[in-house]
């Protein structure tokens, strides 16, 4: 093909998409090449002398480029044919040059999805995402001008006829649209002189800057060029280097400086300056450039920006990871990471399965690599040998798996160990030790958690200045904000490659344990600052600190266990025992509490003799306070009375006896021991009283309330109500707030005051909610949905307890699924579906006889009611048969059957 044509000549551009489906997106192309003075090639539907097939043949074989659209629809295919028009003209394509666009849908039809497989594994077809036809137009104006500047002859800038070209882009580009977009429209501000693109090593910056440098060299009019300082490791030889690649010649009778202002002067050149955090100390020189050269712009590739006035730092992130929950096909193969996962195998491994399991497999090394470019061609180099589903399985030491990239890169680009290294080694001694040490926090953490645990003060180092170094140069990342994080102050978190790189370091050195020492020196402070805010109004803050740290406790508590530290252990966990209460994680500390014998503590006197008895007291307390929550009501009061005998042998604060006894009172409660939860609540509201903290009265006031209704004091009760409310008139606490809202609903329940009932419950909803104490939440809304059916108001009614089952599900309350499960078996009944009911109730009853749990008196009105209802559509043998069937279903069975409507 020549590369100067006639007029009558031009090159044609055949457009290839389906026509209804994308009308006006042909629109927008068509203006766009004709823009460019280009003859665009569109096939159109309607009457022609020629057969459709035929004529579209013909319009392609007279074309130069081919350009295809697709969407959602694959397009007709025609009775003599096995694929549409679609793909035999992307077929018929090849020998041109193919660019691609994809318009972002929600699904594709499965033929099409197969061909835009086919394309994807083509290294010679390059391919772009838009959402709106005027982006398309946008994306296409721009890379038929990269297209015809680089197949007709690159200009070379102007007046410089040996200056240094772009090195011709090979691969593809994958998952940086919105990247390319931001850089490009950085570099055409007027007021933007230099761009910094930076991140750690492996991310892809080179490769995004030079791609981005073919998308707008046609802007600059004296073009584009690369300087590469991979080798450059001085200095004074930044200036050389750049003089070389533009051209200009260093006759020696000037400084440098000066000969590269004369020889840009006038000029509008874009430079590309490659891997400049190994000369850091020059940035001034590129300082003075832009002074001198107002029209000049630099593009700088570095893995620290270079803190010169005028300076754009792009912050480069890795590609977008697959969503956890994410686990179907095609949208996996969507994801930028899986895409360039999918793309690298294929060049090694031509007979890649991209079956379900290896689709999942490949999401999950995404995942586990963090998105991290570099990481994912290095892995996927393995599908020559592994399928993905067993490299998966190989991912426990990644560093090790990470190596052996292509010869032709540079060493620090041939394994993930090495390009982490690279950017370390430029970190002073001491930030490189404070960086080390970071890899024992197991998620996300403060610079006030990371001054102590890497213990900044004695290394001699600013650490919120060390933080932010490590995050300009890549190595740390400033963690996304979460609902319920705690405060203003901002936290921080290690990619997975970056912590092990760093974890190898702190063994290399030795320095380990006594990092691991400091943690937890860090995990306990946090914790018995929070157990004492257990009785405030700011519990609920402090747990969400405890929460956001949870994943270091829990490595700490392990690192105790393993090496047979007991104290430390029972220690970190009685503190914790509000976090217990109100957050959850209880299955996972009472198997941390068997593991050191709990049971043995509680029945064998002699038994870890050698531990204070208070410690031995408050591991038992929490150990009975979870498993009254995990429904374990008996083990539960073996537990609390023998952390009460400790508690007294080692004269403890009396609010330390006084929650033993309230516990005491609830297990009891729940296991149908009356007079032992009277007893129990009695002590309990007498220490409240001897010590004179008016709270933790109003507490037990409000739990006596249950005693008194299976006693049937009702009088009593309503008592004990009054006074509790008056303490929390005097004594504000959302504790007491919340549990006196659920007491006053039950009585009212209690009571057939239905109507007195609903606001009670929705006030403990919303106030429990705040507190995301999530079991009182499914009580109250238990309560609720039985008063509103009991009011007639079935529809609300059906909701509140649909609502309440989805809370007793997310909390794993196994009482709370008994009550509702019963609750909808009412409403079951009430709908004449009295075959369903009984099966659930039936399921109800199994499970509580399963956790001998003697329910509520306000729950019992419930069953007692759903009940009555199925039974009364059902002959007496049909109801017992359907009960047992209900008995022997799975949990989740029974939850699909109360869910039914």
């Amino acid at each position: 093909m020549s590369a100067i044509r006639t007029p009558d000549q031009r090159l044609r551009v055949f457009v290839s998409s389906t026509i209804e489906e994308l009308r006006e997106e042909r629109r927008v192309v068509r203006e766009a090449i004709e823009a460019l003075r280009l003859i665009p090639v569109l096939f159109e539907s309607g009457a022609r002398p020629h057969p459709p097939r035929e004529l579209y043949r013909a319009y392609l074989e007279q074309s130069d480029i081919f350009i295809g659209i697709y969407a959602a629809s694959y397009g007709w295919v025609a009775p003599d044919m096995s694929v549409s028009g679609l793909e035999d003209e992307y077929r018929l394509s090849g020998g041109r040059p193919q660019i691609i666009y994809l318009k972002e849908v929600a699904e594709r039809e499965p033929r099409l999805q197969e061909l835009l497989r086919t394309i994807k594994s083509s290294d010679s077809v390059s391919y772009r995402k838009f959402s709106t036809p005027e982006q398309l137009g946008e994306l296409l104006r721009n890379d038929l001008a990269l297209l015809l500047s680089e197949r007709f002859g690159a200009r070379a800038v102007a007046g410089k006829p040996h200056a240094a070209a772009l090195p011709a882009m090979r691969n593809t580009t994958i998952g940086r649209d919105r990247e390319r977009a931001d850089i490009a429209e950085l570099l055409a501000r007027p007021d933007v002189g230099l761009v910094t693109l930076t991140a750690p090593g492996g991310t892809g910056k080179s490769h995004l800057a030079l791609r981005v440098a073919h998308d707008v060299a046609q802007r600059f009019p004296s073009g584009a060029c690369f300087v590469s300082l991979a080798s450059v490791q001085r200095t004074e030889q930044v200036l050389p280097t750049m003089a070389a690649a533009l051209g200009v010649v260093d006759t020696g009778q000037r400084a440098l400086l000066d000969g590269l202002t004369d020889g840009l002067a006038g000029q509008e050149p874009l430079v590309v300056v490659d891997n400049f955090e190994q000369v850091l100390d020059a940035a001034p020189l590129m300082a003075a450039l832009l002074d001198r050269l107002p029209k000049l712009k630099l593009l700088v590739t570095s893995r620290a920006p270079l803190h010169i006035r005028g300076e754009q730092v792009y912050a480069l992130q890795p590609l977008a990871e697959p969503a956890d929950e994410e686990e179907a096909v095609e949208r996996l193969l969507a994801c930028p990471s899986v895409d360039l996962f999918v793309q690298r195998a294929k060049a090694r491994a031509a007979q890649l399965v991209l079956d379900a399991p290896n689709v999942r497999a490949i999401a999950t090394l995404c995942r586990h690599l963090n998105g991290l470019p570099l990481a994912i061609e290095l892995a996927a180099a393995h599908t020559k040998y592994f399928t993905p589903v067993a490299l998966s399985k190989r991912m426990d030491r990644t560093l090790d798996l990470l190596a052996h990239g292509s010869r032709d890169l540079p060493e620090r680009q041939r394994t993930m160990r090495a390009a982490i290294a690279s950017s370390v080694e430029l970190l002073g001694e001491a930030h490189r030790v404070f960086f080390r040490r970071l890899a024992v926090f197991s998620e996300r953490w403060t610079i006030d958690a990371a001054a102590t645990v890497a213990d900044a003060d004695g290394l001699g180092v600013d650490p919120m200045e060390a933080v932010e170094q490590l995050v300009d140069m890549g190595l740390v990342r400033v963690a996304p904000v979460r609902a319920h994080d705690p405060g203003s102050e901002p936290r921080f978190i290690l990619l997975h490659l970056m912590r092990e790189f760093a974890g190898e370091a702190l063994d290399a050195h030795g320095e380990r344990a006594d990092t691991m020492q400091r943690l937890q020196q860090w995990c306990t402070d946090l914790v018995t600052q929070a157990g004492q805010q257990a009785n405030t109004d700011a519990v609920n803050e402090w747990m969400d600190q405890v929460e956001v740290s949870y994943p270091d406790l829990r490595a700490v508590i392990r690192a105790a266990l393993d090496r047979g530290d007991v104290p430390t252990a029972w220690h970190l966990v009685a503190q914790m025992n509000t976090f217990w209460l109100l957050r959850g994680y209880r299955g996972e500390a009472m198997e941390w509490l068997r593991s050191t014998g709990i049971d043995r503590l509680a029945t064998e006197p002699g038994f870890a003799a050698d531990v204070p008895a208070i410690l031995r007291a408050g591991v038992l307390l929490a150990a009975g306070a979870m498993g009254y929550y995990a429904e374990h009501l008996r083990m539960s009061v073996g537990y609390l009375e023998r952390a009460t005998e400790l508690f007294q042998e080692a004269e403890a604060p009396l609010y330390m006896l006084f929650y033993a006894r309230l516990f005491m009172g609830m297990a009891c409660t729940g296991s149908g021991d009356t007079d032992g939860a009277a007893a129990a609540m009695d002590t309990a509201l007498e220490l409240a009283r001897t010590s004179g903290d008016r709270a933790m009265e109003g507490m037990v006031l409000c739990y006596r309330t249950e005693v008194h209704l299976r006693r049937g004091e009702l009088n009593e009760a309503r008592t004990d109500l009054a006074a509790a409310q008056r303490i929390l008139n005097e004594v504000p606490r959302r504790l007491l707030n919340a549990s006196l809202y659920l007491a006053k609903g039950n009585v009212a329940v209690s009571s057939g005051l239905f109507n007195e009932a609903i606001p009670a419950f929705q006030q403990s909803i919303e106030v429990d909610r705040a507190m995301r104490i999530a079991g009182t939440v499914g009580w109250s809304q238990h309560g609720l949905g039985y008063c509103l059916l009991r009011l007639g108001r079935a529809e609300e009614g059906h909701r509140a307890l649909l609502d309440g089952l989805a809370t007793a599900r997310a909390s794993g309350y196994k009482a709370l699924l008994m009550a509702h499960w019963a609750g909808l078996a009412w409403v079951a009944a009430m709908h004449g579906d009295h075959v369903r009911a009984a099966r659930l109730m039936g399921a109800s009853d199994a499970l509580c006889a399963s956790i001998q749990y003697s329910p509520w008196m306000a729950t019992r009105m419930v069953i007692d009611t759903a009940r009555e209802a199925t039974a009364a559509g059902l002959p007496p043998e049909v109801l017992a048969a359907e009960m047992a069937n209900g008995a022997q279903l799975a949990h989740e069975e029974v939850n699909a059957l109360a869910m039914l409507t």
